[in-house]
């Protein structure tokens, strides 16, 4: 409001925690960071106001798990991403990913790239294979309600 009144350019986007993994603000206090809930989403969705979305895959929650299975996770990942629906959000990305031959990593960064809102997603690779498999997810196309019956719990 104040940049309408006064003839300047407002906010043009937004760097917030957002992931296909729900986790709580708690966990990124240290940070000062706000993270994505569905009052936030839908404030953004209204809003048409895009963003950029950092931790986009969750620490790499949905990737380790598929190869460590959960008893076999960092105790801070159990911790932050393993609840009863982000289980759920896995199993039903798991499903998509092995029936269209995707990486699951790609697929999470596709849920982000083709949500209704608009988002770029911000990953962390520590190996180029992790890049690539990331990248994969921006050349992968959802539909809106794809998108919707992978997250929606």
């Amino acid at each position: 409001a104040y940049a309408a009144q006064s003839g300047q350019v407002g906010f043009l986007t937004s760097q917030i925690q957002w992931s296909f993994s729900e986790t709580k603000e708690e966990y990124f206090k240290e940070f000062s960071a706000v993270v994505m809930d569905e009052i936030s989403y839908q404030w953004y969705l209204k809003n048409n106001m895009p963003v950029f979305a950092f931790s986009s895959q969750a620490q790499g929650f949905c990737a380790k798990l598929q190869t460590l299975g959960l008893d076999g996770l960092p105790d801070h990942l159990r911790e932050h991403y393993a609840s009863p629906e982000n289980l759920v959000r896995y199993e039903r990305a798991l499903t998509y990913a092995k029936e269209h031959k995707l990486p699951i990593s790609a697929l999470v960064v596709a849920y982000l790239t083709n949500n209704a809102l608009p988002s770029v997603a911000i990953i962390g690779a520590t190996k180029l294979s992790q890049l690539d498999e990331s990248m994969l997810g921006g050349e992968i196309n959802l539909t809106f309600d794809e998108v919707d019956a992978m997250y929606n719990v």
